[in-house]
């Protein structure tokens, strides 16, 4: 891999790991919007702004192939180290890459 592929792969992972991050903290506001004492400010327009972000990110997860749909989940979601995975090093860049490139796609 070149310094120019290993600079884009970080610029793509760091782009997926805030965009995961995002969907994460949406996730869980929309769990707690029952607990008063966490929400008792929180308005409609907030709640569908969360709910659209997990409804959006959830489509793109759809729309991806499986394995790369997997990928971003187990990695990024669910943060499974990636010796967990069953991948060698090299072979998991490659199948990350795809799959990270594959999601920002439907974002552009």
């Amino acid at each position: 891999m070149t310094i120019v592929e290993q600079n884009d792969f970080r610029l793509v992972r760091s782009r997926i790991e805030e965009i995961c991050e995002q969907y994460r903290l949406a996730l869980t506001k929309l769990h707690n919007l029952n607990n008063s004492i966490m929400n008792k400010n929180i308005s409609r327009e907030q709640i569908n702004k969360y709910r659209n972000y997990v409804n959006t990110f959830e489509l793109i997860l759809r729309c991806l192939n499986k394995e790369d749909a997997s990928m971003i989940r187990n990695i990024n979601i669910n943060r499974i180290p990636s010796e967990e995975l069953g991948y060698s090093r090299s072979n998991y860049y490659v199948k990350y890459r795809k799959a990270a490139t594959s999601f920002l796609k439907y974002l552009s």
